[in-house]
């Protein structure tokens, strides 16, 4: 689960909105420079921020506002965030770097702003939830659902409820996407990967069966996100800037 910020640019979001987990790609297109920044959950994690069940924004994409209304002063205050002063070798530092202290800066409000919801949100994560998901986690995805059950000492329906409170997905779903994030870094690491092979080593029935998962999951085809710049070029495309050292809840 995200908190996406809309800063700047031409982008069509609202100017701070929550996105829940998500069964399939929600796409969503700029045509020129966008100034963006988001906080990402570690799964489980969102809902003790957010004060409400997981399953109550899967699949969804809703105005902070909606769900926070004291908050929403947020976005305005992240976009108006001055810059830390910098200099390298005497001289005023280049915009990559003034940019990188204005996310610096803007990492420290949120931080602040997330210390003050509350706890760290570890803290008060389900561990029934938290132990599931890192079986799921360490089989890759492949653990099936009764073993979850045998391992953790609970009844389907209890790990069901208790994880889609938290997560919003069902163990099942969230095994898939597990899988799925599986592939897309082995393709990363490893674009010239014959698919096939990838599929039958990711536990995938055949290579149409990880086509159609991928896809539905990524919004493209694995060949199709093989040759993305992001996964074809290092470092990214001039014109992204991306912290290289994020911090994740």
């Amino acid at each position: 689960m995200d908190i996406i910020f809309a800063l700047g640019g031409e982008w069509v979001l609202p100017r701070a909105s929550v996105v829940g987990t998500m069964r399939r790609a929600l796409c969503v297109r700029h045509t020129g420079r966008v100034d963006l920044l988001g906080i990402r959950f570690r799964p489980g994690r969102a809902a003790s921020i957010l004060g409400v069940p997981a399953t109550e924004l899967t699949g969804s994409m809703v105005e902070l506002g909606a769900i926070l209304p004291g908050d929403v002063w947020l976005s305005d205050a992240l976009a108006s965030v001055p810059s830390d002063p910098v200099s390298v070798g005497g001289a005023l530092a280049g915009a990559a770097v003034a940019e990188r202290s204005v996310l610096a800066s803007r990492a420290r409000l949120l931080e602040r702003w997330l210390l003050s919801r509350g706890p760290d949100p570890g803290a008060r994560a389900d561990a029934l939830v938290v132990s599931a998901l890192q079986w799921i986690h360490e089989s890759r995805g492949s653990i099936r659902v009764r073993e979850l059950e045998r391992r953790l000492g609970t009844s389907e329906r209890t790990l069901g409820r208790r994880f889609a409170a938290a997560v919003g997905l069902s163990p099942k779903e969230a095994s898939r996407v597990t899988r799925f994030l599986c592939v897309a870094r082995t393709l990363e690491r490893e674009p010239g990967a014959i698919l096939a092979q990838v599929a039958a080593a990711a536990g995938f029935a055949d290579q149409a069966h990880l086509t159609r998962d991928f896809a539905e999951l990524a919004g493209i085809t694995p060949a199709a996100f093989i040759r993305e710049p992001s996964v074809t070029r290092s470092p990214p495309p001039d014109g992204f800037l991306q912290d290289t050292s994020p911090r994740t809840l």
